[in-house]
């Protein structure tokens, strides 16, 4: 913050605010307020620098709550615990529709009306950023504090009055609409989703190669299971038994399979007989689905082996699923990734114990409809060429997010250098401002106001 602009000044927090107010630290429920109900907001509120109402949890009722710690539009509120990259996020309120306070978590800082827009985005810039996660404190990254000594300490470059409305007009038009772009950009990814179910929703119900079988005069498709397509086997089960063995193989755990994706920076060995890693090896082609797991939405996940390890077995916990010759493996990953595939898989793993699980007979069991291999070729090639414009979307998406995000750090840093707007040289200093702003604190009489609580 060194070289600072013409008539500006530099500061610190606590020469520009009148007083930090906390609030309560008490259990809640875990749900936003409903009408007629009291809530604290969470840090999470202002975790994204703008004021969000929702994340907040309802206080219970007969909770003592101090009124004048209730949450109104133009407060500026600023989390003093999160992790070390968003302790210190600060959000303006713009809007409050819900009976919302203070947490013991959330402060507010109370300042001058014409200085909370400027304190709002000076906490916002890089500087500021790396001031406040070097004055928090606490044993972990994951969980840090400031205390409110060190949050008035934290140094703000102040501009002239008339200045700081200029800039923090242009910021906040500027950083709206980055907002705003990267509010479109974050549906993009959940559009992408749907769009690769779409496509195999399309494959799986025939939709996909309408055309192709008008031209090729194919055959209807046939209905047959699983396990009449292929073969489909376990894994090996680990045991104090195997520890013993010198012969060891590797061998895919559950940690390994994702939906139509391997993760193989970490696998593990296993002892067993030539016998039995002769029965599990995995082999070009070869569909993985997870046996079991507490969410339905993880049981079944499937991936195809594709070689990608020299002798490579899998453990008890993933279902092999190896093709015959009516079936090609690709068509029948995307048949159980699909809507219908996923359907069929949960349907058959459902449980009320709370763990959700597959077996061999309950896969092999599965029912689906097959076009000939022709047409599954037709399918796969398909399929793969609209996953793979849809991969090329989602790699240009997340160089726009990563750009976007760069933006909003690099207006505020331009901001605070003085480059945004033009100067004026007839503008009053900054530190006659805090000057004024020293003197209206000194006149104000020592004490503090007395509690009153509101309606429980």
């Amino acid at each position: 913050m060194s070289g600072l602009p013409a008539g500006w000044a530099l500061a610190a927090v606590g020469d520009l605010v009148e007083r930090v107010e906390a609030g309560l630290n008490v259990k809640c429920i875990e749900r936003p307020p409903e009408p007629g109900e009291r809530g604290l907001v969470k840090i999470s509120a202002v975790t994204s620098g703008r004021f969000e109402q929702d994340k907040s949890k309802t206080l219970p009722k007969g909770i003592e709550v101090d009124v004048r710690n209730r949450i109104a539009p133009g407060d500026l509120l600023f989390s003093r615990a999160n992790t070390i990259e968003l302790v210190g996020a600060c959000a303006l309120v713009d809007r409050v529709d819900r009976t919302l306070y203070l947490s013991d978590k959330v402060l507010r800082l109370v300042a001058p009306l014409k200085t909370k827009r400027w304190l709002n985005l000076a906490l916002k810039t890089p500087d500021a950023r790396r001031a406040i996660a070097e004055a928090s404190s606490g044993n972990q990254l994951s969980m840090r504090n400031i205390a409110q000594d060190r949050l008035r300490a934290l140094p703000v470059p102040v501009a002239p009055l008339a200045e700081q409305q200029r800039i923090a007009d242009k910021l906040e038009a500027v950083l709206g609409r980055v907002d705003a772009c990267r509010d479109l950009l974050d549906h993009v990814g959940p559009l992408l989703k749907r769009f690769r179910q779409s496509v195999l929703q399309a494959a799986t119900t025939g939709s996909l190669t309408d055309s192709w079988r008008q031209l090729h005069g194919e055959r209807p498709w046939l209905e047959s299971t699983l396990g009449e397509l292929g073969l489909v086997s376990g894994g090996l089960t680990k045991n104090s038994r195997r520890e013993a063995l010198a012969t060891r193989y590797r061998y895919l755990r559950v940690a390994n399979v994702y939906a139509n994706r391997l993760q193989l920076a970490d696998v593990s060995d296993i002892g067993a007989t030539e016998a039995e890693f002769r029965r599990t090896r995995l082999e070009d082609g070869d569909l993985l689905i997870v046996e079991g797991n507490g969410s339905i939405e993880q049981v079944g996940r499937v991936a195809m082996w594709r070689g990608a390890l020299p002798d490579c077995s899998h453990q008890n916990h993933l279902i092999r699923w190896r093709a015959g010759p009516d079936a090609l493996p690709a068509y029948l990953l995307y048949w159980l990734m699909s809507p219908i595939g996923r359907t069929a898989l949960m349907a058959r793993a459902s449980s009320s114990s709370g763990l959700h699980t597959l077996s061999i007979g309950k896969v092999g069991t599965i029912a689906i409809s097959t076009p000939s291999v022709a047409e599954q070729a037709s399918i796969v090639a398909e399929v793969q060429r609209l996953f793979e414009l849809a991969d090329r979307l989602e790699a240009r998406l997340r160089t726009a997010q990563r750009l976007a995000a760069r933006l909003t750090p690099a207006l505020l840093a331009k901001a605070f250098r003085g480059e945004l707007v033009p100067q004026d040289p007839a503008d009053e200093p900054a530190q006659a401002l805090l000057d004024r702003v020293r003197a209206a604190r000194a006149s104000k009489p020592p004490g503090r106001l007395r509690r009153q609580p509101a309606g429980a």
